[in-house]
């Protein structure tokens, strides 16, 4: 993969990971630490029952921290798992006894870099869809919060 690939994807993700935290996660957040305050006005409760409170007004929060945690690692497992079937096919091209410097060798690594960046393309054009999923997730768990 070349450093521009390297780039682009670092970028991406962090587009996505800045996105998510704006707009998704911290009016989560907000509505779950206002909820906890409002579990905490009635002196009335149980400790155990104030626990429960606080507990259930952090749950759309979690979920969409899991969510994400989901999404974006098996995005990153799958990228891994391209990567290295890249690596796999390049080395199968090499001969026996290929010493680095020989034309076969040279070619077998740029084919490998050909293909890592494929992979980088490919998997950063799924950034998209996995924002998309990660907001209808925040917004089915806001409307039952």
């Amino acid at each position: 993969m070349t450093e521009q690939d390297q780039q682009a994807l670092q970028k991406g993700f962090q587009g996505l990971g800045d996105n998510i935290d704006r707009f998704y996660a911290r009016p989560l957040q907000k509505a779950a630490y206002l909820c906890m305050s409002k579990c905490n006005d009635n002196s009335k409760m149980s400790s155990e029952a104030v626990a429960a409170c606080m507990k259930r007004c952090e749950g759309p929060l979690q979920e969409i921290n899991k969510v994400v945690q989901e999404e974006v690692g098996g995005l990153q497992n799958r990228m891994q798992r391209c990567a290295m079937d890249c690596a796999a096919d390049a080395k199968d091209l090499i001969p026996a006894g290929a010493k680095e410097g020989d034309a076969v060798v040279e070619r077998a690594m740029a084919q490998n870099i050909k293909c890592t960046s494929g992979c980088a393309k490919k998997h950063l054009a799924l950034l998209p869809n996995i924002e998309a999923k990660i907001k209808a997730v925040a917004e089915m768990v806001a409307k039952s919060s």
